[in-house]
């Protein structure tokens, strides 16, 4: 027997791997599959999801709002809150879309590889872009892909890793703990660059009531012709605005601009707390190309610095127009840019010429109903308008019934009564809060609905105007205004700038042509201001009011004396025997005050 010869068939079962091995790689493949399988399933059904959720949420309000440029920390965390939603979401989808395309047989070459790695991007391109016409209606802005980018590409790394086996999958997760570590790394020497320990050097102008008068009487009586106004600020101006504005939005915060051709180069300071023993301070400095011509706002950044980081000049370009599209899509904000004509910038002058009437009443007067509705929504406070509304209809409806005498406090009484039956199952904070705004709106001012939204139509104003009747306070029906207002300013806005609000009426009333400076006015305010956090500080202390006036009100808990109070005092004597608002005597007068609503036990 020639031993050299063997049978071909002993040469095909000797190429072949042990037993153990091929049965091995059979159950790997067979896993493969069931695997892949699954995972197309899973990307169908997951594919839907997102389709329903994405119409689901068509028409709803943008991410990224007006207010969360102001309130920061809300804003931060919103934005973080939608990114990291939509980071997971690509995520999955990734990973979902590298198992379905299950193992590979053999080994690729790199070309096909790269070119399977191409095919799998554009895969999450095309989804991420139908995904985002059909909850927006518009192509995504130049920002939006970045985080569903990352977190798609992360899935695919997952995806593939797991089907390359245990050792591939151990090294991409090393791979992946690396990349976390220097992108944390990065950020954490970005924050502490853009963190300073002081604020700028600049300090903003001092504003006198002088100044607030004349910046008023500037607003009011611009020139008039043809339909436009025409508004010519100078440099001081604007930032005498910022400096009144400012601490209002920013408690610790200060802010100045330049004014060149075409330019605004604006330094701003705000203080973000204590870290630990220090004070903390984001400083921004940045020069602007800003315009607006026929109501388009033309305006790009051109340099920013903030701390001592420098935001590099194509981040800005991206950056830039992402920021002005958030905030031309806000409805308030194109009311205002469809007032504005044109607005020019000149070396230390702002010119801006406004079409009178676009804003609804004829007057050119922006601050009717537009301007107030976007201060209220600086002011970090929920949606009360559906709250409010219940209770306007209610007292509406009650009011025929009250006495002639003490109507104030029959009104105080069936809000609070109302409220503490609400509170029940109702938050008692947000419940009292309804019950201030909607008194404010029928004994204050009907224009406390534009800080709120709309709460009123024509048929229950007209009830209001015939069940309501004449309501005073203490026999004076400015001192219940004065209040009501107060109160609804505190808290659609904030406590400061309610009682800032105050002051600033009495230092106007007091100039040519005002009734004169009123302290007791000023009493009026500052109850209002305090009633209203005595009625919403929190739970507890919203059911203490509540049983204190739905019982039996007494406005000496509330509103102490004021007769004997200063009234009438013309700018004059007020800056010659007063010192001002500022002055010894002023303060005098206001530390009487302090003193007699200390005594109110229904404001603390």
């Amino acid at each position: 027997m020639d031993t050299e010869a063997t049978p071909a068939s002993t040469r095909d079962l000797s190429a072949l791997p042990p037993d153990g091995q091929t049965s091995a790689r059979t159950g790997a493949a067979h896993f493969g599959r069931h695997v892949c399988q699954f995972a197309r399933a899973a990307l169908i059904a997951y594919l839907v999801l997102l389709f329903v959720l994405a119409f689901a949420h068509s028409g709803r309000e943008a991410v990224v709002r007006l207010e969360d440029f102001v309130q920061v920390r809300d804003g931060i965390v919103k934005v973080l809150t939608a990114a990291l939603t939509v980071f997971v979401q690509f995520g999955v989808l990734g990973l979902l879309v590298a198992l379905s395309a299950g193992p590979h047989a053999a080994p690729l070459s790199r070309s096909r590889r790269l070119a399977g790695g191409i095919s799998m991007l554009l895969v999450g391109a095309v989804l991420f872009t139908l995904l985002s016409l059909v909850e927006s209606g518009r192509m995504p802005g130049a920002l939006a892909p970045i985080c569903p980018f990352v977190g798609y590409v992360l899935g695919l790394w997952i995806g593939r890793a797991c089907l390359w086996g245990g050792r591939a999958f151990g090294r991409s997760m090393l791979g992946l703990v690396a990349v976390l570590l220097v992108l944390g790394a990065t950020a954490v020497g970005a924050w502490r660059l853009a963190i300073d320990s002081n604020p700028l050097p600049f300090q903003p102008p001092k504003v006198t009531s002088a100044e607030k008068r004349r910046l008023a009487d500037l607003l009011e009586h611009t020139y008039r012709g043809n339909g436009l106004r025409q508004l010519r600020l100078t440099q001081h101006d604007v930032n005498l605005l910022l400096a009144m504005g400012m601490p209002q939005v920013f408690p610790l915060g200060k802010a100045q601009v330049a004014l060149g051709e075409k330019t605004a180069c604006g330094e701003l300071s705000i203080g973000l707390g204590n870290d630990g023993a220090q004070q903390r301070w984001l400083n921004v400095r940045a020069t602007c190309l800003a315009a607006i011509t026929a109501g388009r706002l033309e305006i790009r950044c051109v340099e920013c610095r903030v701390g001592r980081l420098s935001v590099p000049r194509f981040l800005l370009d991206v950056i830039s127009p992402w920021l002005i599209a958030e905030v031309l899509a806000d409805p308030d904000v194109q009311q205002v840019l469809a007032a504005i004509n044109s607005v020019r910038l000149e070396p230390g002058v702002l010119e801006a010429v406004v079409t009178t009437g676009d804003l609804g009443d004829g007057s050119g007067r922006l601050s009717e109903t537009v301007i107030p509705s976007l201060i209220a929504r600086l002011g970090q406070k929920p949606d009360m308008a559906a709250r409010t509304q219940v209770y306007i209809r209610y007292l509406v409806a009650t009011a025929k019934h009250f006495p002639v005498e003490g109507r104030f406090e029959a009104f105080l009484q069936a809000a609070f009564d109302l409220a503490r039956r609400r509170s029940t199952v109702e938050d008692p904070v947000l419940e009292n809060r309804a019950a201030i705004l909607a008194l404010a709106v029928l004994l204050g001012h009907p224009r406390v609905e534009t800080l709120i939204g709309p709460v009123t139509d024509q048929e229950l104003r007209a009830m209001a105007k015939q069940n309501v009747g004449r309501v005073t306070l203490r026999n004076r029906r400015d001192w219940c205004q004065h209040f009501l207002v107060s109160a609804a300013l505190a808290l659609t806005l904030n406590q400061s700038l309610s009682d800032e609000a105050g002051v600033t009426k009495e230092e106007l009333d007091a100039g040519s042509g005002g009734s004169g400076f009123s302290f007791a006015d000023y009493l009026a305010d500052r109850a209002g201001t305090l009633f209203a956090l005595a009625a919403t500080r929190d739970d507890l202390s919203a059911r203490r009011m509540q049983d204190r006036l739905a019982a039996r009100p007494n406005i000496d808990d509330l509103f102490p004396p004021a007769a004997d109070l200063p009234e009438g005092i013309p700018d004059a004597i007020l800056q010659r025997d007063y010192g001002g608002v500022k002055g010894q005597r002023s303060n005098q007068v206001i530390a009487e005050i302090e003193r007699r609503l200390a005594r109110c036990p229904g404001l603390w």
